[in-house]
């Protein structure tokens, strides 16, 4: 009889999860986080403002690390986008941090989202909030 209650209680587990993550708890990137006008906006500023250390593809260059692809994935695995937004935002661009908005950070961030291969949601905006973003989780399989 326990072996049959089981199997419920960790279905009932999981929805809970689920539904948590789309009520704005916990989730991941892969839950259509970014809007696909946001990524746009942030292919702009990225051009403008990070492109030429970063490169045009996204993969980096001689001074600069790639922000899509296999080493960027392992470098930001199992973290939080709070925490790659906070790297953006305190390190990025390099001698200059801090001069972007957090709107324009949070717009990159979202490219980068896309680049990765990503899917984008339906229409709502990656917030600039940090305690929101410390509640989604950097996965790289898709689940």
């Amino acid at each position: 009889m326990r072996a049959l209650k089981f199997p419920g209680i960790a279905l009932l587990a999981l929805l809970m999860f689920r539904t948590g993550a789309e009520a704005g708890g916990a989730g991941t990137i892969w839950d259509g986080v970014y809007a696909e006008a946001q990524a746009e906006r942030g292919a702009a500023i990225y051009k403008e403002k990070c492109e030429i250390c970063h490169a045009a593809n996204m993969r980096g260059g001689p001074g600069a690390r790639g922000v899509v692809g296999l080493a960027f994935q392992f470098l930001w695995k199992d973290k939080t986008l709070g925490e790659l937004f906070e790297a953006l935002r305190t390190k990025m661009p390099p001698g200059q941090p801090g001069t972007l908005t957090d709107q324009e950070y949070i717009d990159v961030l979202s490219a980068i989202l896309r680049g990765n291969g990503l899917p984008a949601g339906e229409g709502q905006e990656l917030p600039a909030d940090r305690a929101r973003l410390d509640q989604l989780l950097i996965i790289w399989d898709q689940p």
